[in-house]
């Protein structure tokens, strides 16, 4: 079973004169002042999607941050350079934190409207996607908070909790994905006010209280791609952060995707990065 996962694409345009207020002016501040506006490519966002599909994926994972501000604007303009890929293969599409950018797009349910059929959302609030015997799970724990912190409510940890102990998933390969990391590099939970998930904590000890582990936990919102060993007291697994697949080349800034092939043995992690023309493998770090 073949997982691509892309995060961190950032569709973006700048906002109209009436649409500058409070967090989406700041954020269009970065943009144009920050230089971040310049620092994503849609000829590397439309070369990520074909050389997606030239990897002949079972199954694409988003986990977040199509847009720059959340702009109905950008979610069509993703819309539209993701359809030959949402086209062929089966997609799970989380939000990011700039995906509920404002509390108009929160309130609005902006990403639903243009990527709900991606979501697969169930009645317990979890996304989930089906494809062979692996199940990909997706939480959201995005708010427009002012610091774009997040938070998972305690119903969707239950509802991970239910789905980690199911019989019926007894049988299936489990994967999960959320936009924030669930730890740093050096293993302390990634928790905090500013861009953090503030109860890291909480959905750690849930993966340590379950019957059994997910293979993989998936995530972006950090913009440099990592595969990090996660020991926990019931058995380990990898967390990976796909990196941003919009960056337009800047050495050393570079877009990258991960690919992950499932077996037995365990998970193959390969990465591909963006040479200024296409996206080619490279060796992940020792």
């Amino acid at each position: 079973m073949r997982i691509a996962h892309l995060s961190d694409i950032h569709w973006n345009l700048r906002p109209p004169f009436g649409r500058l207020l409070g967090k989406r002016l700041l954020g269009t501040a970065n943009l144009v002042f920050g230089g971040r506006g310049k620092a994503y490519s849609n000829a590397v966002q439309q070369e990520l999607v074909r050389s997606v599909l030239a990897l002949a994926p079972d199954a694409v994972v988003i986990s977040g941050d199509l847009t720059q501000t959340a702009l109905d604007e950008e979610f069509a303009w993703a819309r539209r350079d993701l359809q030959p890929l949402l086209d062929a293969v089966p997609t799970l599409v989380i939000p990011g934190n700039h995906d509920v950018y404002t509390r108009g797009a929160r309130d609005e349910q902006r990403i639903r409207q243009h990527f709900g059929d991606q979501m697969r959302l169930g009645d317990d609030g979890l996304g989930r996607l089906d494809v062979g015997d692996v199940t990909v799970l997706g939480l959201d724990p995005c708010r427009p908070t002012p610091l774009s912190s997040g938070f998972l409510p305690k119903a969707q940890l239950q509802a991970l909790a239910a789905a980690l102990a199911s019989p019926e998933l007894a049988a299936r390969q489990l994967v999960l994905t959320l936009h924030y990391p669930l730890i740093h590099s050096d293993g302390r939970p990634y928790e905090g006010l500013n861009h953090g998930l503030r109860n890291a904590r909480a959905l750690l000890e849930v993966l340590g209280a379950a019957p059994r582990l997910p293979r993989l936990v998936m995530h972006g919102h950090k913009h440099h791609a990592t595969v990090l060993p996660l020991v926990l007291p019931n058995g380990a697994l990898l967390v990976c952060n796909a990196g941003s697949g919009g960056y337009g080349y800047q050495p050393p800034r570079q877009a990258t995707f991960q690919v992950y092939d499932l077996g037995e043995a365990g998970p193959l992690v390969r990465r591909f990065a963006h040479d200024g023309a296409t996206f080619t493998e490279v060796q992940l770090p020792l």
